[in-house]
């Protein structure tokens, strides 16, 4: 039977998750990463979609993103995941299918619910045992929310991180103490107390 088509709308956003077939390692090397990292900003621009928040792990991926009008997160998965399985195929590390499942998508409908969903994606690498820090990874969008890196420049910034404070330098900072608050508390994506992540005297902006 067919898949039936999701529901998704445009301008909101989404926490997708999408592991590799029967959990195998999606990424052998930087250059795999790097490489998936080209083809999801080539297929977010083809498709009219937003990336805001990412991190590649080890045999799964999550991401923040949002669908423009006209835009479909589906085709861009499909996109970007189907030319990666082409690549790993082609320099032989991979035989076969790459990818597991369909790919889960899970609505992000407040703004607090939103910084909690970015703070648990750059502390991924860090609960995964990757790295110490979440800056010393370099597979997320930690370094460009909290440092300002500007080698992933495809990555679109929220009205709600842009609104922790006009001056780049004190959203950055204001960014790394949510996260490190996250970090310190063991806070991992714990929806309930996505309201404590907020730094005090951050008020909810209309997205």
């Amino acid at each position: 039977m067919p898949r039936k088509p999701r529901n998704i709308l445009d301008n909101q956003y989404y926490h997708l998750t999408q592991q590799g077939d029967a959990k195998r390692e999606l990424f052998f090397t930087d250059i795999d990463r790097s490489r998936y990292l080209h083809y999801l900003k080539i297929a977010a621009e083809k498709k009219k979609c937003r990336i805001h928040a990412f991190a590649l792990m080890t045999n799964h991926i999550h991401l923040v993103v949002s669908q423009m009008p006209g835009g479909s997160i589906s085709g861009m998965m499909q996109y970007a995941n189907g030319a990666y399985g082409q690549f790993l195929n082609s320099h032989l590390r991979v035989s076969g299918k790459v990818w597991g499942k369909r790919f889960r998508v899970v609505l992000i409908d407040d703004e607090s619910y939103l910084l909690n969903c970015m703070a648990y994606i750059d502390l991924n690498p860090v609960r995964a045992g990757l790295c110490n820090r979440p800056e010393e990874y370099l597979w997320s969008s930690h370094r460009r929310l909290a440092l300002g890196d500007s080698q992933v420049s495809f990555l679109h910034l929220t009205p709600v991180y842009k609104s922790l404070d006009p001056r780049r330098k004190k959203r950055r900072a204001a960014y790394r103490e949510i996260v490190l608050r996250a970090q310190g508390q063991s806070l991992f994506f714990r929806r309930a107390s996505s309201q404590s992540l907020v730094l005090p005297g951050f008020r909810n902006q209309g997205l």
